[in-house]
């Protein structure tokens, strides 16, 4: 009987490599590692029992190595085989254990042809036995790891969840708080632009009434000063109209004579001359007093408009330099 061609499926779905391409030293008998067997034509002449014996460990050993968690090659078996019992005995000792079943005989070559079928069968059974635990275990500790790790991702996958969940719920946090930050600049700058505003109105007004304060100041100073000089100037003219109106009665009281008379017209012709040219000095000084008093009024007024236009243009120029500005330089100018 032929060898049927064995193969085992992947765990990607696909087909592995035939048993006759692998590497199937770790699987072999005891007698194939390097035990001494004494009758070394027995491994030659394999029944047909044997054979299906070894073609079932290839099949198992075909599904160890097609497994995520096979054993290395040319290692030994990780199973205590003492644990095995009967089958443990048989993977350590084959010879001896099947020289110690009854019905043998030493010196018979026709037993020592049936010992060694025996012999490897019960290797083979052993093998079989030990390989079936093996991948039962394999099996069960590749499902734990499976478990353990799908329970692993789950747990990410959750813990992800909740992550993205709390960084959409500091998301919206923040953009709450930046939009009530940007409400709280914008009725600061709302604030200051009307402090600023109302600053300069009141500038104005300050500096437009002082200046009318000081041009009224000036003005009725002016109209004092005019009263006085009007005031002095009529005293003057009377006091002369008096010394004169003395002067004449007395001349005309001396001198009753024509010629008295002409000379006290004459004085009196002169004091009226002499009236008249202090009355026209006195005008003249008067004028002069008055242009004075003028040209030094209209000299104030004109500093006054020169001062109400310099606040003006000093006024435009605070403007100017508010508006070219920046304002986070602003608000930090208000802050400190």
């Amino acid at each position: 009987m032929s060898q049927p061609r064995v193969e085992a499926a992947t765990p990607g779905g696909g087909r592995s490599t035939p048993s006759s391409e692998k590497d199937l030293s770790f699987a072999v008998d005891p007698a194939a590692r390097g035990q001494e067997v004494s009758v070394k034509h027995l491994t030659k002449t394999k029944p047909d029992a044997a054979r299906l014996w070894e073609v079932r460990v290839s099949q198992l050993t075909l599904r160890l190595v097609a497994h995520p968690r096979t054993i290395c090659p040319g290692a030994r078996p990780h199973l205590n085989t003492s644990e095995l019992g009967h089958w443990g005995k048989l993977w350590q000792d084959p010879i001896q254990a099947a020289s110690a079943c009854p019905g043998q005989g030493e010196g018979a070559p026709g037993n020592l042809v049936a010992l060694g079928q025996r012999q490897l069968c019960l290797v083979l059974s052993a093998q079989v036995k030990h390989l079936e635990l093996q991948l039962e275990d394999c099996e069960q500790r590749w499902q734990r790891r499976f478990e353990d790790a799908k329970r692993q991702e789950d747990a990410g996958h959750a813990r992800m969840e909740l992550q993205c969940r709390y960084l959409e719920a500091e998301l919206d946090r923040c953009k709450e708080v930046h939009a009530s930050e940007m409400r709280h600049f914008q009725e600061q700058k709302r604030l200051l632009v009307q402090s600023h505003t109302t600053e300069v109105e009141d500038a104005r007004r300050e500096e437009r009434r002082k200046a009318q304060a000081e041009i009224e100041k000036v003005k009725s100073d002016c109209r004092l000063e005019l009263e006085e000089q009007q005031r002095k100037h009529e005293r003057s003219v009377s006091i002369v109209k008096q010394q004169s109106d003395i002067e004449a009665e007395s001349l005309r009281r001396a001198h009753t004579g024509e010629h008295h008379l002409t000379k006290l017209v004459e004085q009196v012709q002169g004091s009226v001359a002499e009236v008249e040219r202090l009355s026209k000095r006195v005008d003249t000084d008067k004028s002069l007093e008055w242009s004075v008093r003028e040209r030094q009024l209209e000299a104030r007024e004109k500093n006054a408009r020169e001062l109400e236009a310099q606040l003006t243009r000093q006024s435009k120029e605070v403007e100017q330099q508010r508006r070219r500005l920046p304002w986070p330089e602003v608000l930090r100018g208000d802050t400190y």
